[in-house]
């Protein structure tokens, strides 16, 4: 790149930078981002960003209700894995199906987690969950897919941040399909 005297050398460097397309902000989002400092970041290029109202710095008290959350569809990811092999064949696919949902929404939590902190969280390899009879365990799977499901309405009807809210309101009805599923699985045997 050729110097221009009358071109600051940030402003030449800013230049080089490939363009971002910005998509225009939904009707319900704000213009503009905060303008106090204390909820701006430093870029690595030096600018500041003000955080933004999802997914951002500000939604930073969400973080130990995401990692509980996270922890939680992990045990559940295991528990379908060790039921898929221990029921009647007519359920098992049906168990793999919602263990491969739990683990999308282990991920999908951790990707906020991550998003909001800069951290990403994962829980340590723990031992396999304690399964007994799997009538039992389904029984009380369904509890625990009924429990989820509010858990997540009650976290999505408190928060301020519009992208939690949409996630965790998502993840409330696939809870609650899961229940349904179970119940299914339980009136057939």
């Amino acid at each position: 790149m050729q110097s221009n005297p009358s071109v600051s050398k940030s402003e030449q460097e800013e230049a080089a930078l490939p363009q971002v397309w910005e998509a225009p902000l939904p009707s319900s989002m704000p213009n503009s981002a905060p303008s106090s400092p204390s909820t701006a970041h430093v870029t690595p290029q030096g600018r500041e960003l003000h955080d933004v109202p999802c997914l951002g710095s500000a939604s930073a008290g969400y973080t130990p209700t995401l990692q509980e959350m996270i922890d939680d569809e992990v045990h559940d990811h295991r528990l379908y894995q060790i039921l898929s092999r221990r029921v009647p064949a007519g359920a098992s696919s049906t168990l793999a199906s919602m263990s491969a949902d739990e683990l999308r929404h282990a991920r999908r939590l951790s990707a906020a987690h991550f998003l909001i902190s800069g951290v990403r969280y994962w829980p340590a390899k723990t031992a396999a969950p304690v399964v007994g009879a799997w009538p039992a365990a389904l029984r009380n799977a369904f509890a625990g897919e009924q429990q989820g499901a509010a858990a997540y309405l009650a976290a999505a009807g408190s928060t301020t941040d519009p992208a939690l809210q949409a996630l965790w309101e998502e993840l409330a009805g696939d809870e609650a399909g899961h229940a349904q599923r179970l119940r299914e699985i339980l009136e057939r045997f």
